[in-house]
């Protein structure tokens, strides 16, 4: 006779139940990450609510973090994913602004259609459904939306909870035809610069502040600045503000550039220099 075969990791065996005066019991073997089989049981005033604490209990992600199976929720493996990226973020290997990109259009589009499926669920089918629909609004939201979601089932294949990443097998996201950029012609410019200029020096509403009344200009007195920094070297706004005096070799004419300017929420504006 063989005995009886082990419970894969993570996975709960029969439940049992039993009356314990007016109380009921609910208790079942688990094996845990660590490959041990452990005993847990949970009471309620009836056997379906003992049973349910006992499932709640066992399902639990913060009990389960780090371990995924076929069966877990996409939001847990949600969970895991963007733990994994604020590490990244932590060690410096990920700039905040992509962070704050992939779990926005994770809450925004990914959560509401597919957090309540399992792993197992999620596949091929429905990612590439979900990606054509979602590329029909946006097909720059799609393309990150499948970066994130190749990411996410990247975990769990590496985890066994799915034999292979289904998103490599959904259709490729191909970006709409955009219009052709016009560069702003020299005298456009310079007129856009000494609009500016005017504007920097022109008074403003009068306010009051800080127990004293001021006219303040109509724009920063430093906006033209910035913009003509911004068009003789073609940098974008936070790559432009970015740059700091040790950046600059007035005796070549060069500046290097690198970091960025970012808004991290509840952090404010910072130095990015995890920038590409």
């Amino acid at each position: 006779m063989t005995g009886r075969p082990r419970l894969p990791l993570n996975t709960t065996g029969q439940i049992r139940t039993t009356q314990i005066g007016t109380k009921w019991k609910a208790l079942a073997n688990h094996r845990d990450s660590d490959g041990r089989v452990r005993q847990y049981e949970r009471t309620g005033p009836t056997k379906t609510a003992a049973v349910a604490r006992l499932k709640k209990f066992l399902a639990d992600p913060a009990r389960t973090r780090g371990t995924l199976n076929s069966g877990t929720p996409m939001t847990v493996l949600a969970g895991e994913y963007f733990g994994r990226l604020e590490r990244e973020v932590e060690q410096g290997a990920m700039s905040p602004s992509t962070l704050r990109l992939y779990r926005s259009h994770w809450d925004n589009h990914g959560a509401p259609r597919l957090g309540a499926l399992s792993i197992s669920e999620a596949d091929v089918q429905v990612l590439d459904g979900f990606l054509l629909d979602l590329r029909e609004a946006s097909p720059s939201v799609a393309k990150t939306m499948r970066g994130v979601l190749s990411g996410m089932m990247g975990v769990a294949a590496r985890y066994k909870a799915i034999p292979t990443n289904p998103v490599r097998d959904v259709s490729r996201i191909r970006s709409a035809p955009t219009s052709p950029v016009r560069a702003l012609e020299p005298a456009e410019a310079i007129d856009l610069v000494l609009k500016l200029v005017a504007l920097s020096k022109m008074p403003g509403e009068t306010v009051w502040a800080q127990r004293r009344i001021y006219t303040p200009t109509r724009i920063h007195p430093d906006i033209p600045d910035l913009v003509l920094w911004m068009l003789g070297t073609a940098l974008r706004i936070g790559q432009a503000l970015a740059v700091h005096w040790p950046n600059i070799d007035l005796d070549e004419a060069t500046a290097s550039v690198g970091p960025n300017i970012i808004r991290v929420k509840g952090d404010g504006l910072r130095l990015n220099r995890g920038t590409s």
